[in-house]
């Protein structure tokens, strides 16, 4: 996967100060996209080791109080693996101390209901293994599993409206994850819509 921008100390894509990436590759393609130039695939530079690091090093400075992945489309499958990959070491390294949001285009109902909404004892046990690749529903699933917050639905131009709170059209959503252990069954995916909230709170 490849990263097109960084842009730091930023307030406009979730609460606080925030370190917000710009994955690259999306095949959405929403008319009026504020961002086409992250739309090929193969632009921008590999988020590699390196760059992994540095993203960590930044996240542990004060300031920020968590991270924004926008694209491009983070949730397009070229992007599913390196897109966990990397929120699974933010986790790792920070817990909950440092919030995670994350951008995208589709629409995740599908994973709101039975049976795509559950992540079964046995993949729940294997998500921090290095050596398993999982498959594409998977991925999706633990990236869900591992966010606080995610905004969904793709930009619609007639809906645009500026003064909605972190995003760009009256139809996406900004999606509280409240997910749960069941025990002996794994995790249930839930999301609460709190679209409304933030556009009631001053920033």
């Amino acid at each position: 996967m490849n990263i097109k921008n960084i842009k730091y100390y930023d307030i406009a894509n979730g609460p606080g100060v925030r370190l917000t990436i710009f994955v690259s590759g999306c095949d959405i393609h929403c008319p009026g996209c504020f961002n086409k130039e992250a739309w090929d695939f193969n632009s921008g530079i590999p988020l590699d080791e390196e760059l992994t690091n540095k993203i960590i090093n930044e996240l542990k400075k004060d300031s920020y109080s968590g991270i924004s992945i926008l694209g491009g489309e983070p949730l397009a499958n070229k992007n599913l693996k390196g897109v966990y990959n990397l929120i699974k070491k933010i986790r790792k390294e920070f817990k909950k101390e440092k919030s995670i949001w994350l951008y995208t285009g589709s629409v995740i109902d599908k994973y709101l209901s039975s049976p795509y909404n559950k992540i079964n004892i046995s993949l729940y046990e294997k998500r921090n293994d290095e050596n398993i690749e999982f498959t594409l529903d998977e991925y999706k699933k633990l990236i869900l599993m591992n966010i606080d917050y995610i905004v969904d639905g793709p930009f619609i131009e007639k809906e645009k409206d500026i003064s909605l709170v972190f995003r760009g059209s009256r139809n996406q959503r900004i999606l509280f994850n409240n997910s749960f252990l069941i025990a002996k069954e794994g995790i249930r995916i839930s999301f609460n819509n709190e679209s409304e909230i933030f556009d009631k709170k001053e920033f």
